[in-house]
């Protein structure tokens, strides 16, 4: 893997994050060939991101209605999710795919989890682009794009540049 500097190793090009993205997009159409339509939540800002990018796959490769919503997290400052009576006319009676870009404890997803659950939808799946494990809650991800076996002192960074590229590193 290329070396970026001594602190980070890029983990993910914004080539490869493309490819994960589109290897997701055709596991959750899979997952939903019966389904007419699907809201995909992004959580955060860099779940915002990855939630856009996989929209735009799933609308090219498949006949489904994509609704976005956005959830807000706890660490996204200018972040601006969407309303809460967006969330519940978009949610209800309706499969949800809650979408973020990295699954380490568990807590953050469990709050996304929670916030649609008031919702009433009929089904709820999470996507990830890297699960790095060590949950103290438990939640597990239907899709992931990189499963990484990490040390509790490591940290995994999704990055999406000016020109809207993601890439992730290992810290």
């Amino acid at each position: 893997m290329p070396q970026v500097n001594a602190e980070k190793e890029l983990i993910l090009t914004p080539n490869a994050v493309q490819k994960k993205i589109n290897r997701i997009a055709f596991e959750v159409y899979e997952s939903n060939y019966g389904e007419k339509k699907i809201v995909v939540a992004g959580v955060g800002a860099r779940g915002a991101f990855i939630a856009k990018a996989l929209c735009l796959k799933l609308k090219e490769i498949s006949p489904l209605t994509i609704d976005e919503i956005y959830l807000a997290k706890e660490n996204s400052p200018g972040f601006e999710p969407s309303p809460e009576a967006e969330i519940k006319s978009k949610c209800l009676k309706q499969t949800v795919l809650l979408v973020d870009d990295v699954l380490y404890s568990g807590r953050t997803m469990f709050n996304a989890l929670a916030q649609v659950m008031q919702q009433g939808p009929v089904k709820v799946q999470m996507a990830v682009l890297v699960d790095r494990g060590h949950r103290s809650i438990p939640v597990s991800p239907d899709f992931v794009g990189l499963e990484l076996a990490t040390t509790l002192k490591q940290h995994v960074s999704v990055e999406v540049d000016k020109m809207g590229k993601i890439s992730a590193f290992l810290q």
